[in-house]
């Protein structure tokens, strides 16, 4: 069966901080969390047009030592809970730096 373009799956991957959460200080407290102006708006459109949402953080803040691996899960976590009460699901969420340091095993 032939599949065309239009019916397959979009990916819209985006950089969590400056395009969906203000950047306050290092984000490493729900306090600090906060979603800018519009971005439920800009992703329910997306969503409505067949984008599957892929959020990826680069936490520096955790390569500096200033949190914890628990507080990105719990970061995280609190991200797909603001989003879901919008009826925005994200896909997946990719922290570059944990990924690098699961790979190469190295200690935080």
């Amino acid at each position: 069966m032939y599949t065309t373009m239009s019916s397959k799956p979009k990916a819209a991957y985006i950089d969590r901080d400056g395009l969906i959460i203000e950047v306050r200080n290092c984000v490493r407290r729900i306090a600090y969390f906060v979603l800018l102006s519009g971005v439920v708006e800009d992703l329910t459109l997306s969503q409505n047009v067949g984008y599957l949402h892929i959020v990826v953080i680069n936490q520096s803040g955790f390569a500096r030592r200033y949190f914890d691996q628990a507080t990105i899960y719990r970061l995280d976590d609190h991200l797909f809970a603001q989003l879901a009460e919008h009826g925005l699901p994200l896909y997946a969420l990719s922290c570059i730096l944990t990924i690098l340091i699961t790979a190469l095993k190295l200690s935080p």
